[in-house]
């Protein structure tokens, strides 16, 4: 469901006036948009773990099922005790993938088309309260917020379907909004 609202800010170098309205993403476009995001951050994700501890999980994977077909119990401390030779690999792999995945948001969405692959195949776009293209801080600060949205259980992202913007919250903290395309 899209909502209308207008951009109440006055000087907006988009020559937006208080009458100018815009449409708010739909959850659901937005919801696409992410699928599409992940699926396409998965891929050098996917490459970094094969080309660097994939040899290892195999050998962890094939001793695990073996044991567990012998009859080994395989609680917490066994899972923990087999991982433990690739956690510090694992955790620089997951960095990596942090640092992707933020410079792919923070450039997407600060760029001219003002949206993610996924973004722009739902044919919506990310704008500051004013109707502004991001700036690369407040795009890199969105990604932050986003976090802060995930420990909410996902709640932050369903508070669009309650507000007059359609804004989750880490929109709310970036001062961000996800509009249709025009």
């Amino acid at each position: 469901m899209s909502y209308q609202y207008l951009f109440l800010q006055k000087n907006n170098p988009n020559n937006m006036t208080e009458k100018d309205d815009v449409v708010a993403a739909s959850f659901g476009k937005r919801l696409g948009a992410f699928i599409i995001d992940s699926i396409l951050l998965s891929i050098p994700n996917i490459i970094i773990v094969n080309l660097t501890i994939g040899e290892q999980l195999n050998v962890i994977q094939e001793k695990m099922m073996k044991d567990i077909l012998n009859g080994v119990q395989a609680d917490m401390a066994y899972i923990m005790n087999l991982y433990d030779p690739i956690l510090p690999q694992y955790n620089i792999i997951l960095l990596v993938s942090f640092i992707i995945n933020a410079m792919y948001y923070m450039l997407m969405e600060a760029s001219s088309k003002q949206a993610t692959v996924g973004k722009t195949a739902m044919k919506i776009k990310v704008v500051d309260s004013r109707g502004n293209k991001l700036s690369y801080g407040r795009a890199l600060g969105r990604y932050f917020a986003r976090i802060i949205t995930q420990f909410t259980l996902l709640i932050g992202y369903f508070m669009m379907l309650f507000n007059k913007k359609s804004q989750t919250l880490h929109d709310m903290i970036a001062s961000c909004l996800v509009i249709e395309e025009r």
